[in-house]
């Protein structure tokens, strides 16, 4: 089992929510790194891997599914995009 967390560091939907129904009041949208993934993957017995740069994917997704054990990848993605040079238009079309 490999569980991919597409992880963003905030409630993306709410935030949206937040912007197109109430004039961009954010509240209570942005986690920071309160969830450390790979930390709770290892503490439950598991393996822990994580995702900062847009190379890392293949080789990532394949290392976890070599291992043959529970694994929960934490994908950055504020990481793989200041890393990878990318920006959120080319990332979003």
């Amino acid at each position: 089992l490999t569980v991919l967390v597409i992880n963003d560091h905030r409630l993306s939907m709410i935030r949206e929510l937040q912007r197109s129904n109430y004039g961009g009041r954010y509240v209570s949208h942005d986690l920071g790194s309160a969830v450390d993934y790979v930390a709770l993957a290892k503490a439950m017995g598991g393996k822990g891997l994580r995702i900062t740069h847009k190379d890392q994917v293949v080789p990532t997704v394949l290392k976890s599914i070599k291992s043959k054990r529970p694994t929960i990848i934490d994908c950055d993605i504020e990481k793989i995009i200041k890393s990878s040079h990318l920006t959120i238009d080319s990332v979003a079309s």
